[in-house]
């Protein structure tokens, strides 16, 4: 009996064993699959971090490039916006230049008139002893004074003239500069806010070049009156017309920019006053300056070289009359005695036909047509005194080529790329994490083309003229459009012109 209980009792203690032994295996069974589940889901984490890092990256390196590429278009903008400032700048200083040798031939005409008035009145009075010591002591006072005007007046429109040709070269320079400065600008930018950017497409790669330097000289355009010329004429029509259409332009800007005192010195001196019983007679005061033609040069047809000034006075008189055919009345006014006269011109003028010829009758506020006589003594008169200052004429400028309303000129177009590597745009595949895996490339997965970053921009000046502020606002408060007189010129991004030639020349280039 005691046999049979003890091996009853090993039996169980055997059991026991091996259902211990088979729960450990279902155990260890157990924690295996756990582990590779575990395995499976860091693979998954590393994953989505690394995808999550890449298009973090890209997406920061995107805007990045995109607002370096923004600020380099909008740079290079302000550059060509100062451009056409400056030569907006640069003509209204020739304006006025002109506007000041206008004032100066005015002066000495007026002198010279002055002076010829002080002159007769001191030979009328020359049969009065009384008077005759004191109006030929004024007479020798104002001759002396206007002799020394004149030489002043010499070397002012000498110092005019200089400056007018520097100002015009000073726009040659300035014009051809911009190209360089623009390039310089926009390098120092793109370096500046992203050293990483590939600087050998855009301003530097040959198309970019030849589109920006085609925008470039396409908006604006050099004129001279040298081509306004009968040689030029023959040759080529339309050259011809073009700078003769621009100098016109030029020259009746300058013409309206004239002050009161030049343009027109034309007046009643006294009112009409009759004399009994049908006779009545006034003074009539007239004078202006304008800019006309040259005669010693043949060759040129524009009236863009001689700055020239006439101011004659004379009695007017007036019959009252009857007659069967027209009844009875006032006939019209008729010069018939000259008082005093005076003229002046730039440039070395001395034919006596000149004011007549190239200044014409309706000229210096119809001196001509009015005082007919007075204006022969005074042609006469200058033909003896000479011209006042060396002056060469209006000079070469710049204005915009194409007509019509314009508020926007063509501006520039921007490429910037970045590479996807080390030194570029660096990824997860480029880091100690994923160096050498292939399954994080996502150029790989079209990610990016041709293994690079691309952005595009473009930037254009654009005209306008705060009406906003009282300093600027025009006086008829109407909008003004794009010219080269008044610099307001400003830079602002837009949109490409064309989009899809920019994309097929980027895909070219990259």
């Amino acid at each position: 009996m005691e046999k049979h209980a003890m091996s009853d009792v090993l039996l169980c203690e055997k059991k026991s064993l091996k259902n211990r032994s088979l729960a450990n295996i279902n155990s260890l069974k157990q924690r295996g699959s756990i582990l590779v589940y575990y395995l499976s889901l860091l693979a998954l984490l590393a994953l989505i971090i690394s995808y999550s890092f890449n298009a973090s990256r890209i997406s920061s390196e995107k805007t990045r490039l995109q607002n370096t590429s923004d600020a380099a278009a909008f740079s290079v903008a302000t550059v060509e916006s100062r451009d056409l400032n400056f030569k907006a700048y640069t003509n209204r200083a020739m304006v006025a230049n002109q506007v000041a040798i206008a004032q100066s031939i005015s002066i000495v005409s007026w002198a010279r008139f002055i002076d010829r008035f002080v002159s007769n009145l001191s030979h009328i009075t020359s049969f009065f002893p009384p008077l005759r010591a004191v109006f030929a002591g004024i007479s020798s006072a104002v001759s002396s004074a206007v002799r020394g005007l004149d030489s002043a007046i010499n070397v002012v429109i000498f110092g005019i003239n200089f400056l007018e040709q520097q100002l015009s070269n000073a726009q040659q320079i300035h014009h051809l500069g911009t190209v360089l400065m623009a390039r310089e600008i926009f390098t120092n930018v793109v370096k500046k806010n992203d050293p990483d950017v590939d600087r050998s497409i855009t301003l530097q790669h040959s198309l970019f070049i030849q589109r920006y330097l085609k925008n470039h000289e396409s908006f604006t355009q050099r004129y001279s009156p040298e081509k306004v010329t009968r040689t030029l004429r023959s040759r080529s029509r339309q050259k011809y017309t073009e700078n003769k259409n621009r100098m016109d332009e030029f020259r009746s800007v300058t013409l309206r920019s004239r002050d009161g005192f030049s343009r027109n010195r034309t007046y009643n001196w006294m009112g009409t006053v009759y004399i009994p019983f049908d006779f009545r007679v006034k003074i009539q005061k007239t004078g202006g300056s304008e800019l006309t033609g040259s005669s010693r040069k043949p060759d040129e047809h524009g009236n863009y070289y001689t700055w020239s000034a006439m101011d004659t006075m004379a009695f007017h008189g007036s019959y009252y009359r009857c007659s069967w055919t027209s009844g009875c009345g006032w006939r019209s006014w008729r010069e018939f005695l000259p008082v005093a006269w005076g003229a002046a011109a730039t440039g070395g003028e001395r034919p006596f036909d000149f004011f007549r010829g190239l200044g014409g009758r309706n000229r210096y506020a119809n001196s001509y047509r009015v005082n007919r006589w007075a204006s022969r003594l005074a042609a006469l008169e200058f033909n003896r005194n000479g011209s006042t200052g060396v002056f060469n004429g209006l000079r070469a400028f710049y204005d915009i080529k194409e007509d019509g309303l314009i508020s926007e000129a063509p501006g520039v177009a921007v490429l910037l790329t970045k590479p996807h590597g080390n030194s570029g745009v660096r990824t997860s595949k480029y880091t100690d994490f994923g160096s050498g895996s292939s399954n994080l490339d996502v150029e790989g997965a079209g990610g990016l083309h041709k293994n690079r970053l691309s952005a595009l921009s473009q930037a254009v000046p654009y005209f306008s003229r705060p009406n906003g502020i009282n300093v600027f606002r025009r006086s008829d408060r109407l909008r003004e459009y794009g010219n080269l007189y008044n610099p307001f010129w400003q830079p602002r991004l837009s949109k490409l012109e064309d989009k899809n030639r920019m994309l097929r020349l980027a895909a070219t280039l990259l």
